[in-house]
This record gives structure tokens, C-alpha cells and sequence, in this order.
């Protein structure tokens, strides 16, 4: 789709269909058939001989954004579909899949970076803000403000009031739920477990929601909590918690990137 004489907008169905209707549990990974990234090619090649950038939007991811959870979540035909988009210079892809706020560069400069917004459905009901220039893309996460829009029967609802707070909350409770599971065979004291339920959650939050991108003393801090020392004895928490507690690539919530 021509957005304008510097814009063309390219959307991708990245999912997996079955050939009939089946019963079992769809396939939640994705990949482009051959005759889509043919007619990709086609496209991209057609905005470059018009002057326009083009701007790449899926659902699958095009690069791991979590060591432990990106089976299923980034395109099987990943390395094809970046060498494609890195030959016509495509400067931004947009994806989403994994619920987490996250953006990630190649591993060239060369490579788009990619901008997943977190799931509109969980804490904070984030979304994407771009704004263009003829050389370059403006991105900032915004959270949604509901205040404005309820009815006066709607204020007399603390959930809807404090919309934020309720949305975390929740978030909250299933990342605690996760850290519950995981250390109800460990013996310790009942204070130490709800420090260590306590950490997973915001920890699990944190990255959620973008917030992960903290500097190494930061990080130093979190690691001297006891929650996260309780947390730290199991092996399968300590692996997740090494995945998410600190991003060291780019900012999630604000870029501006380049688009020439």
C-alpha cells in the first residue's frame, strides 16, 4: 500500500493454515510461502525504482527476543526473509506474537530493526505511536487513558478509574502464580517465598511491559534482593530471570531511526 511519495506499507499474513478444518490445536508458528516472498520481492523492488522506503508489518517475529521463549514465535524462514529485506534496505519491520514490548537490531547495521509492541490486551493496553519524516521513523509506546471516554455510571468503577493499576495487577498475579508453582517443592520460610513470588512478578512485568533496558549497577541491585536470591535456586526461574532482567540492545518505549 503507497502510504505517500516516501511510504509504501507492505503487510504480511505470516501464519500457518491447515488444509482442512481440523479439531486439534492450531499452529501458532509462522513462516512465508514461497509465492508470498515472490511476490515481496515484487513489491519492494517496485517501491525502490519509486523512491519509496518500505515499511514491513507481520505477526511472527524476525528476530529471538527472549533466549527462552522464541520457539513457535520467530518465522521459520526467518534468515531468508531478512536477507530479502536487507537487500532493499527496508529499515523497520513491525511484528507482535510474544505480548511483549520489545525492539531489536540486526545483527548488522544493515538489517532492519524490529518494533514489537506488546499486547494491547495486558497491562499497560499499550500501542505504537510513529510519526514520518522523509528520512527517518519516530517511535513511542503509549499507554491507553480510559478516563476520558467513561460514562458517569463507568466512575463509579474503581477498576475502570484506575484503569492502569487494575491492568497490572493482574499482570501481577500470573507472574506470581508462576514463581508459586515453581518453588512449592523448596523448603523456606513463608517470608522468603513471598519475597521470592513478589520478584518474579514485577521482574516478569518489567519486561513486559518494556521496562527492562536498566544499567548494570541496576541490575546489581535487583541480583542483591532477596526475593531474587530465593528465586535463584531454581534452576528453571534463574534461567528465565537471566532472560529478562536486563536488555542491553535498544530502548522499548522511544526510537528514531533512520529510513535512508
Amino acid at each position: 500500500m503507497t502510504l505517500n511519495r516516501d511510504y509504501q506499507l507492505i503487510m504480511l499474513d505470516s501464519n500457518i493454515y491447515t488444509v482442512q478444518p481440523s479439531n486439534r490445536n492450531p499452529n501458532t508458528g509462522g513462516e512465508l510461502k514461497p509465492a508470498t516472498m515472490s511476490w515481496l520481492r515484487s513489491q519492494l523492488a517496485a517501491a525502490k525504482k519509486a523512491g519509496r522506503t518500505s515499511l514491513v508489518f507481520m505477526h511472527h517475529n524476525l528476530y529471538t527476543h527472549n533466549a527462552m521463549v522464541n520457539r513457535g514465535y520467530v518465522l521459520n524462514n526467518a534468515p531468508q526473509l531478512r536477507k530479502l529485506l536487507t537487500q532493499y534496505h527496508v529499515p523497520v519491520v513491525f511484528s507482535g506474537h510474544i505480548h511483549a514490548q520489545d525492539i531489536k537490531s540486526g545483527s548488522t547495521a544493515a538489517e532492519p530493526v524490529e518494533i514489537v509492541d506488546g499486547a494491547f490486551s495486558i497491562s499497560p493496553a499499550g500501542y505504537g505511536v510513529v510519526q514520518l519524516t522523509p528520512n527517518q521513523l519516530t517511535y513511542d509506546r503509549q499507554a491507553v487513558n480510559v478516563r476520558p471516554v467513561l460514562t458517569a455510571k463507568q466512575k463509579h468503577n474503581p477498576d475502570l478509574m484506575h484503569y492502569q493499576a487494575y491492568l497490572k495487577k493482574l499482570f501481577l498475579q500470573n507472574g506470581e502464580a508462576l514463581a508459586v508453582n515453581s518453588l512449592f517443592d523448596h523448603q523456606m520460610s513463608e517470608r522468603k517465598r513471598e519475597a521470592g513470588v513478589k520478584f518474579l512478578g514485577e521482574l516478569n512485568w518489567r519486561f513486559f511491559t518494556g521496562q527492562d533496558d536498566i544499567s548494570n549497577a541496576a541490575a546489581a541491585k535487583l541480583r542483591a534482593t532477596t526475593g531474587y536470591q530465593v528465586d535463584d535456586q531454581v534452576p528453571s526461574i534463574h534461567r528465565y530471570m537471566k532472560s529478562i532482567m536486563q536488555d542491553k540492545d535498544r530502548n522499548d518505549l522511544h526510537q528514531v531511526i533512520p529510513t535512508k
